[in-house]
């Protein structure tokens, strides 16, 4: 799963103005439009691989949610 790497990768350019110091800084229009893109590759491969084990999206949103709510609703 590549993408997720990708995806980060999209986030930092994002968040400093480009990927690498020796390119060019890119507009936050571009740089969103790419981050939209590598975001949207992440959550096709997630569809895809839920879609292989027989899990809904809904399914995986809810046992996110409870983790997160035993996670930080115990504290």
């Amino acid at each position: 799963m590549e993408e997720v790497g990708e995806a980060a990768r999209a986030v930092r350019a994002y968040e400093i103005g480009r990927d690498h110091p020796n390119e060019p800084e890119q507009t936050k229009a571009v740089l969103r439009q790419d981050l939209m893109e590598e975001l949207g590759d992440v959550v096709a491969n997630v569809a895809v691989l839920a879609d292989l084990y027989h899990i809904s999206l809904d399914d995986i949103a809810r046992a996110h949610q409870q983790k997160l709510s035993k996670r930080f609703d115990g504290e």
